[in-house]
């Protein structure tokens, strides 16, 4: 983002790279994500294929998050066994608002 604007919130889709072979990344995007704005909402296919490395990076994620005093939100149309992951983790992600754009 040129000149130090921030967006209020973004969507990062994982595409199926909550798993080893893609996380790398979505780190990175993640990462851009949070940098522009102060709400990254991580959209999840209801057949999205989620692994160890995944849960870390989300975890990694909503704790880098917290200390920068920005949020990661799941859009309402996230599966309820995604949520069930996220709760089990511990990690308070309630949903975000519909309208995000793009980061």
């Amino acid at each position: 983002m040129s000149g130090g604007a921030r967006k209020n919130s973004v969507s990062v889709a994982a595409n199926g790279r909550l798993t080893l072979r893609g996380v790398v990344e979505l780190r990175d995007e993640l990462l851009a994500a949070l940098a522009a704005a102060d709400s990254v909402a991580i959209s999840v296919d209801p057949d999205e294929p989620i692994d160890v490395a995944g849960a870390q990076l989300l975890v990694a994620a909503y704790r880098q998050a917290a200390r920068d005093g920005r949020a990661i939100k799941l859009p309402k149309k996230t599966p309820v066994t995604f949520r069930t992951f996220c709760d089990r983790a511990g990690l308070d992600i309630s949903s975000a608002p519909s309208e995000v754009h793009d980061a």
